[in-house]
């Protein structure tokens, strides 16, 4: 008796790795499986949508991460943002992107990451003003004299190339908080 319990027990066992393996084949059959059985789950939504938006189902990306964003919680809902926001500026949306990274820094307006993508968000909107300006604020709040240095440096030259003479400061568009460095 004992040795027909263990025996089953080493089936059901193996059948179970058998379902497993199935799923953790890849990282899309596992990112689609625990979207599937974590619905109420942001990472997992989050992690369906970048997986999405890598294979480029556009709306189904942005559906999903909206989706993540409503179930993250609070504290941790910029990085969904930013994610759902870099997806933007990949397809050539930088207005969404700016909108998202704007919300991004209501919440958590001490992340590089935020002030990074935004500047880039305005510099792909061509608005080199407010970008030399978010890259001067982070500069003057602590942040990374390298990245906000080199931002500050292509808003400069893109302002420029678009028109001699517009580089003057305008109000700030973004948070007044240092960002991480």
């Amino acid at each position: 008796m004992r040795h027909a319990l263990v025996a089953l027990l080493v089936i059901v066992g193996l059948w179970r790795s058998a379902q497993r393996q199935a799923v953790w084949r890849n990282e899309d059959t596992f990112a689609i499986h625990n979207a599937s059985d974590s619905p109420n789950s942001w990472r997992a939504q989050g992690t369906f949508a970048d997986m999405l938006a890598r294979l480029g189902e556009h709306d189904a990306a942005v559906e999903r991460y909206r989706i993540a964003i409503g179930l993250a919680p609070l504290e941790q809902v910029w990085q969904v943002r930013n994610r759902l926001a870099e997806w933007y500026l990949v397809s050539g949306e930088p207005g969404l992107a700016v909108e998202q990274l704007r919300q991004s820094l209501a919440v958590a307006p001490n992340q590089k990451q935020t002030w990074e993508y935004l500047i880039q968000g305005y510099l792909a909107l061509g608005d080199f003003r407010a970008a030399r300006v978010l890259a001067d604020s982070a500069l003057a709040l602590g942040g990374s004299a390298d990245l906000f240095g080199r931002l500050r440096a292509v808003a400069d030259s893109a302002a420029e190339r678009a028109s001699p003479g517009r580089t003057e400061p305008t109000k700030s568009p973004g948070a007044a908080r240092p960002p991480g460095s």
